[in-house]
């Protein structure tokens, strides 16, 4: 994330070089997030980003993440207070924390084991100052409470909750459950992107 008052369209490979061991062959894109005055600058792989534009005459490519703040920036304005998001993938975490509808931290972490997940959960309340028993936390993705990641969570945060992503105003059919509502989140939540 960088804010658009400093972003340099130019740059836009030394932002990544800073923090990103840079994959051969890609290219550098951004989405802007006018919420939040800032750029989400990341790498594509430029031979899949070149045959979408070859297939198609006009497409929309956005960041998981540029998505899931959003997202998330739509569910803490009825929210308010502090409150974390942890959208959950096969082996990566996203977290974002909220004070009020200010996003002040946003990351993906890596894990492999529940002792992991929980680990980086626990150390962004830490560094935030957050209560684990009093601030929210929001489980989104490949997660639901049968689930031992939740069963972990369970143990050491106080207020549990999913993401209800039917809230949006998206439709879904009958067929689809919860799980999978919240394990595509991000996927369904897209068309609702700028």
């Amino acid at each position: 994330m960088v804010p658009t008052v400093l972003y340099d369209k130019r740059r836009g490979e030394e932002y990544l070089k800073q923090i990103h061991l840079l994959p051969e062959n890609f290219i550098v894109k951004t989405d802007h997030l006018p919420f939040m005055a800032s750029e989400d600058v990341y790498a594509v792989y430029a031979p899949l980003f070149f045959n979408l534009k070859d297939h198609f005459s006009s497409f929309k490519l956005k960041h998981s993440v540029s998505v899931l703040i959003q997202q998330t920036v739509m569910l803490q304005k009825i929210r308010m207070g502090e409150a974390v998001y942890v959208n959950v993938g096969e082996n990566e975490i996203n977290i974002l924390a909220f004070q009020d509808e200010k996003l002040i931290f946003s990351n993906t972490f890596s894990y492999k084991e529940k002792e992991d997940f929980i680990y980086y959960i626990l150390l962004v309340y830490n560094q935030l100052g957050f209560k684990p028993e009093i601030t929210p936390l929001c489980l989104m993705g490949d997660i639901d409470r049968s689930s031992s990641l939740y069963a972990i969570a369970f143990q050491y945060i106080g207020k549990l909750d999913f993401d209800d992503s039917r809230r949006s105003g998206l439709i879904f059919g009958n067929e689809f459950t919860e799980k999978d509502v919240s394990k595509y989140s991000i996927l369904t939540q897209s068309v609702l992107c700028e």
